[in-house]
């Protein structure tokens, strides 16, 4: 009866525990971490960016204004004579004194692609800059993953603990029958309250321990976890073989990023064809030998070509060529890196997955031995101690077992992790 309201009890307070998963953790801690939110920053300034790149096809319009004063003008060299046939008049020098109101306008016909690649190697700026706020939250699931399944292993020592602990003190009426029988030593029962107390003192330290580890947890998801908070053992299937590293995502940015540089390059080589105009109002206007304000207007074609590109084109291409092949070595190397640590993963997933397969074999015999320890202990053939080492035995043999299967599922998510799934 005793057993069965202890079960009861268990089972309700279980039940209005606040409870977490893995997932949930590393959701929070993600969902608080100061990075999270800048990728929708970078991807505003990516098309603000953009937007103003793309001005450079918008006509380009300059309004100025000067008044001069020269020491000397052109003048007209010839004077004509007056004559009773007919009058030519001498035009006037004009005035030293000179203003002009002008509006220039310059409208890019062709550049050769420069500004597509202008705005293609901002995209890979944002992208690089994306996958590196990425990797780094990615890189929290380690942070989490170590305290989630540390606190899971103090969760799961305490239980097997407190179930020692109940197994002790229910033999406490044994031990006092046994002593007034003159069964057992008069030692016996202090025996059996040592025995008690270190498990309480195992217990305390367990607890002081999780309460720690769930603190610094809880600081990082930003949210309470009660002391009675449960924490759910996660059921993991290990991913496929093909690998989802952000870092390959970077790499192949970079070799993008390094593509269009070269395009880049190229791009400077090729001319640029600009139409203009000029509309202005000015003393003198175009004609230089009147001395009005007039109206003026010229409109044309330039053709622009940077002839000094030639000097480094072929040293810019070289430079874009040897980045290339650094970028490819450090992707091979991480290639290598990645699978000696798969490999090594794959082993300790083994190596838990066969402990496990022997454990359930110990306990069985451990609780065997028990029970037999257990009438002996009845009947006072064995001493409290004896009692004690089995019980002991039995408890280390679970925790062995909760042990490795709590560094099972950790395995398995380590595993996971390399391959970014």
């Amino acid at each position: 009866m005793k057993i069965i309201t202890m079960t009861i009890l268990a089972f309700s307070a279980l039940m209005t525990a606040e409870t977490f998963t893995l997932e949930e953790c590393r959701s929070e801690v993600k969902k608080n971490f100061p990075l999270h939110g800048t990728t929708e920053l970078l991807q505003s300034s990516f098309e603000l960016k953009k937007k103003n790149l793309r001005t450079s096809y918008y006509p380009k319009m300059t309004l100025s204004a000067q008044a001069t004063w020269q020491t000397d003008v052109t003048k007209f060299p010839i004077k004509f004579p007056s004559s009773p046939l007919f009058s030519i008049q001498t035009p006037e020098d004009p005035d030293k004194d000179r203003y002009q109101f002008q509006l220039d306008v310059k409208q890019l016909i062709y550049d050769g692609g420069l500004i597509k690649s202008q705005i293609r190697s901002e995209r890979d700026g944002f992208r690089g800059d994306s996958l590196n706020i990425a990797s780094e939250l990615y890189k929290l699931n380690e942070t989490v993953d170590n305290l989630y399944f540390g606190i899971l292993l103090l969760q799961e020592k305490e239980k097997t603990l407190s179930i020692s602990l109940e197994d002790l003190k229910s033999k406490t009426k044994t031990v006092e029958s046994g002593v007034k029988n003159g069964v057992m030593l008069q030692t016996s029962m202090l025996v059996l309250k040592a025995g008690i107390l270190d498990i309480e003192q195992q217990i305390s330290e367990t607890r002081v321990l999780r309460r720690s580890d769930a603190d610094i947890l809880a600081g990082l998801m930003k949210k309470e976890i009660g002391a009675e908070a449960e924490f759910v053992i996660p059921d993991v299937q290990t991913a496929g073989e093909v690998s989802g590293r952000i870092e390959y995502e970077t790499f192949a940015n970079e070799q993008r990023r390094l593509d269009n540089a070269a395009e880049a390059t190229d791009a400077k080589l090729m001319p640029r064809l600009y139409g203009f105009a000029q509309a202005g109002y000015s003393k003198p206007g175009l004609n230089m030998f009147s001395n009005e304000f007039d109206t003026y207007g010229v409109f044309g074609v330039r053709a622009e070509f940077d002839i000094s590109s030639f000097y480094t084109h072929s040293r810019e291409k070289d430079i874009i060529s040897n980045s290339k092949k650094a970028v490819g070595n450090r992707k091979e190397a991480f290639g290598e890196t990645l699978g000696i640590q798969l490999d090594m993963a794959r082993a300790e997933i083994d190596n838990y997955a066969g402990l496990l397969e022997k454990d359930a074999e110990i306990i069985a015999i451990r609780e065997e031995i028990l029970g037999t320890a257990e009438k002996q202990l009845d009947h006072g053939v064995i001493t409290v101690s004896d009692y004690i080492d089995r019980s002991t035995e039995l408890s280390l043999a679970r925790q062995a077992r909760k042990s490795h299967e709590i560094m099972l599922a950790q395995a398995k998510v380590k595993y996971n992790n390399l391959l970014n799934r």
